[in-house]
């Protein structure tokens, strides 16, 4: 009789890949079995169906963002500028709030931007927000923009995003 050869170097070690494979797959599969089951188990913990008071609360939509944020438009091809733009005093009291500011284009192209400001709370939550567009500004040029916007009560900072490109 003459020996069967396994593996590609002829030797009758089972090739590793092979086992390696098919050891990786059965765990996988024993976990996703075990991860689908009912869970009979009657030592595992169950979730909470009883929740706490402030769990279960109804939330206060004065808490979230108010429904009629402005929408930024679109910049084909965006480019982060923060550092081309400068802000003004950024006053996170409720009610209507205006920041000033200026823009300069470093670039060897005209450029459209897009300055937005985000008021928010200590969480990230949006409790007002404010954007201006400046189109067209010359290679080296500079120029002078602001944003007012009503702000809700709550906010704690601002937040700037700043997109140089071509609006769309």
């Amino acid at each position: 009789m003459t020996p069967r050869r396994i593996g590609r170097s002829g030797s009758r070690a089972p090739n590793i890949r092979k086992v390696t494979t098919a050891a990786t797959l059965a765990s996988v599969l024993a976990i996703g079995v075990t991860g689908c089951t009912d869970g009979d188990d009657p030592g595992a913990e169950r979730p909470s169906t009883t929740g706490s008071a402030s769990a279960s609360a109804p939330v206060d939509p004065g808490d979230i963002a108010p429904a009629d944020l402005p929408e930024p438009p679109r910049v084909d091809r965006p480019a982060g500028a923060v550092k081309d733009v400068t802000f003004g005093a950024c006053d996170t009291t409720a009610g209507r709030q205006d920041v000033t500011g200026r823009v300069h284009n470093p670039t060897a192209r005209g450029a459209d931007y897009v300055i937005t400001i985000s008021w928010i709370t200590s969480a990230s939550d949006v409790r007002g927000r404010g954007f201006t567009v400046v189109r067209d500004l010359a290679p080296g040029a500079s120029t002078e923009w602001s944003i007012d916007a009503r702000v809700a009560s709550g906010a704690t900072a601002c937040t700037h995003n700043v997109q140089r490109g071509q609006v769309k």
